[in-house]
């Protein structure tokens, strides 16, 4: 058994010397740099948040003292209502429509706060979910410039992607 641990230690070196040999630098895209200059800014995920409140928020900088938004986790009830939303919209919409929908709706449950002002809660302290609270949102993101909207959009991918990885990370014991 010593020796298959030996080899187990070898094995794992050698991956490890692997991965440490990278092909040549390949410059950076622009998405890739704004999203690293994005992330250099931010706090870690507190997974132990996520633990005890069943809610994950992060504060995004995407240009600090000018556009920045807290994002947070959303709940089962929250997603179920986006589905029930999309479901009700007719099948004549363009994928573009459909896609456009489905990023506003996804900001709209998303978002906790931009620029420090709190955004209505979605779901009351009944626990149903609140379509005035929903609405005044929907009108808050239709506002958006094209730019700023594509930016939030490409910002909570990569909130949703943090999370996941946290999550993962956690669960196999290194996070």
């Amino acid at each position: 058994q010593t020796s298959e641990n030996s080899k187990a230690v070898q094995e794992s070196t050698s991956t490890t010397e692997k991965e440490e040999v990278k092909e040549p630098d390949t410059p950076l895209t622009e998405e890739e740099k704004l999203r690293a200059a994005i992330e250099a800014r931010l706090e870690e995920i507190d997974i132990g948040q996520y633990l005890m409140s069943g809610e994950i928020r992060q504060e995004i900088p995407i240009i600090p003292d000018k556009l920045e938004v807290t994002l947070k986790s959303v709940t089962d009830l929250e997603e179920s209502y986006v589905d029930t939303l999309i479901s009700k919209d007719p099948s004549t919409l363009s994928n573009r429509q459909f896609l456009r929908k489905m990023n506003e709706l996804a900001l709209c449950i998303h978002i906790h706060s931009v620029n420090g002002n709190k955004w209505p809660k979605t779901v009351d302290g009944d626990g149903t979910i609140n379509e005035d609270a929903i609405n005044v949102r929907l009108r808050h993101i239709r506002k958006l410039s094209s730019p700023v909207f594509n930016l939030l959009t490409q910002n909570l991918s990569w909130f949703i992607d943090r999370i996941n990885k946290s999550l993962t990370a956690s669960a196999l014991g290194n996070g």
